[in-house]
């Protein structure tokens, strides 16, 4: 309880004010207090949100391999997915040769046409390339096309082996589906992708 004394006349008087009710000097002085934490909070989270990583990127997508495009400038790898190198060879139903490499980055063209791509990137790969989740934007309606999944369930990509994100379930019933029919490269016999390279890798150090 607070005591403010308070004059009439020649005398004086005890007025009894509760704890809360404060002279509107302090009153003032906390507001403008408040006030100015709160404008610095928002400076500050304003700062924050200027300055934070930038992981999106959009664009018009250059194809340059069955799971690798440029889109906004930046080579991105489709985090979660091994597709076939350009002159990698598989096996079809009849047993004849065919460039499935070919065949993959002619689908993942097919899936980015006349397309604006958007991707999340997450790191970098061992080649500097950004890993990252991409979508083709639908051109005038409908859904974005995930391209890792429609990649992989077309049969044209693996799930690359050592891959533990969170959509890796999907990715599998994805590619469990497509070798169930039996689309892609799951049509006839083929080499993972990361074997692939790692036997030309060990063939090109022999050689030398």
């Amino acid at each position: 309880m607070r005591v403010r004394w308070k004059r009439r006349g020649n005398n004086h008087r005890q007025v009894h004010l509760p704890e809360n009710l404060l002279p509107e000097a302090q009153l003032s002085t906390r507001l403008g207090v408040s006030f100015c934490c709160t404008a610095a909070l928002i400076c500050l989270l304003a700062v924050g949100w200027l300055w934070r990583p930038q992981t999106m990127t959009s664009g018009f997508a250059t194809v340059i391999d069955g799971d690798t495009l440029d889109v906004g400038g930046s080579r991105v790898r489709l985090q979660g997915i091994d597709a076939p190198e350009r002159d990698q060879t598989c096996r079809d139903r009849r047993g004849r040769l065919y460039r499935c490499g070919d065949v993959s980055t002619g689908e993942l063209k097919r899936l980015v046409r006349l397309r604006k791509v958007l991707c999340k990137r997450s790191g970098l790969d061992r080649y500097q390339r950004f890993l990252g989740d991409c979508w083709a934007q639908p051109v005038l309606w409908g859904a974005p096309v995930d391209l890792s999944a429609a990649m992989v369930a077309s049969g044209n990509a693996v799930v690359y082996r050592h891959f533990r994100g969170r959509a890796v379930a999907h990715l599998l019933d994805q590619q469990a589906r497509a070798k169930q029919q039996k689309l892609g490269m799951w049509q006839g016999t083929f080499q993972d992708p990361q074997d692939w390279k790692n036997d030309r890798r060990h063939q090109h150090t022999s050689a030398k």
